[in-house]
């Protein structure tokens, strides 16, 4: 990793490692220079306080940028039978923040804490979510699982 990415912070438990929004600026081999933007969490211990000054922090930081493209980091944990209730969660804190007309192929998604050997089958947890749960799912979340699904099949 760049030295300036070393500095981030990724955990695996029910608390948020990243307690505010952290922005690095990375350039390119080509030259280019991108900002990396690193957020609190989701669905943490910190209540509902933390969580709304997370979001509407998040949202502002959208709002000032000339162009984005959020890649989703999640625990593949949070995607098992019981702890489902998590992802939900995080599909509505985007459709919110992205608003009602997203376009998710910009989106990037990147699993953690997969089981060895099983790196290619990530997809098939939100494809067995989505099929089912679509009745009661907004169309929305049918499109971000879509999108997740065709992005994830090949590992």
């Amino acid at each position: 990793l760049p030295p300036e990415l070393q500095e981030f912070a990724v955990g695996g438990g029910s608390v948020s490692v990243t307690q505010s929004i952290h922005a690095v600026d990375i350039t390119l081999p080509c030259g280019k220079t991108i900002t990396i933007v690193d957020t609190p969490g989701f669905g943490d211990t910190k209540g509902v306080e933390m969580e709304l000054a997370n979001g509407a922090g998040i949202i502002n930081a959208l709002h000032q940028s000339k162009c984005v493209k959020p890649f989703l980091v999640m625990n593949a944990s949070t995607m098992s039978e019981r702890r489902f209730q998590a992802f939900s969660d995080l599909m509505d804190i985007v459709t919110l923040m992205m608003g009602p007309n997203v376009d998710y192929s910009a989106f990037g998604y990147l699993f953690t804490n997969c089981s060895k050997g099983k790196n290619g089958s990530i997809y098939k947890k939100p494809a067995a979510f989505l099929r089912h749960n679509e009745e009661s799912m907004t169309p929305q979340k049918i499109s971000f699982m879509k999108d997740m699904i065709e992005k994830t099949k090949d590992g």
